[in-house]
């Protein structure tokens, strides 16, 4: 494994320079789904707003959206890498977005791969565009991107893909994430908002799933997430 490349911060002004897509279209913020189970959550249970995942490629932050009027919007999501691989980085390789979940034993993935808008994490200030491809050395630790879900409603997607792709077209490392907002605690996780159980592959997915947190307080648990919030 080669060593873990330091992201370089590029000037807000080149933001839009980071992206390439067959089309582009104008950012325009929807409205959040006003019968998405995914707002249909127990306010006895801690919820985890904030996410991270880690391993030999990427390192990256995962963070709810809220609109102007302090809610969620759960049809996007905002996303910090905080680093990438130098496999991941060479030159003309790529990283795309897709969204996909259990519906009972089985997984459906969105082969759509998701648009998204860069800002600037100091400034809050976005780009114009959105497209769905950026090029892997471009990325700042200074630029986050708004990833546009578009949910579905009725069975909400759970989880994010992130593929780094080889100039060539071909795959060279992808990993997995839950979307925030999911329940905090794993043994909650466990259950759907109907008392249903989940797939295990998404039960593993949860951060303390090998975590003893038996004495933790509710506080302790939304401020284990928080911390990757931005």
């Amino acid at each position: 494994m080669k060593t873990t490349k330091t992201l370089t911060v590029v000037l807000s002004g080149l933001i839009l320079a980071l992206f390439t897509s067959c089309s582009a279209s104008k950012l325009s913020e929807p409205n959040a789904p006003s019968n998405s189970s995914a707002l249909n959550v127990s306010s006895q249970k801690p919820m985890a707003s904030c996410n991270r995942k880690t391993d030999n490629h990427f390192s990256f932050d995962l963070s709810v959206y809220t609109d102007g009027s302090g809610q969620i919007n759960y049809d996007w999501i905002k996303l910090k890498f905080r680093y990438l691989s130098s496999d991941v980085t060479q030159s003309g390789y790529t990283l795309r977005f897709y969204k996909w979940r259990m519906i009972g034993s089985t997984s459906q993935l969105d082969s759509t791969p998701l648009n998204f808008a860069s800002y600037n994490i100091s400034s809050g200030q976005s780009s114009a565009n959105t497209a769905n491809t950026v090029l892997a050395n471009q990325i700042s630790t200074q630029t986050g991107l708004y990833i546009q879900l578009r949910d579905d409603a009725q069975n909400p997607y759970q989880a994010l893909k992130v593929v780094a792709y080889k100039s060539d077209g071909t795959v060279l490392a992808q990993t997995d994430v839950l979307i925030p907002q999911f329940a905090a605690s794993p043994a909650d996780y466990q259950f759907d908002n109907n008392g249903n159980a989940r797939a295990n592959n998404l039960i593993q997915m949860h951060p303390l799933a090998n975590t003893n947190v038996s004495q933790w307080t509710t506080a302790q648990m939304q401020q284990y997430f928080s911390a990757y919030c931005f």
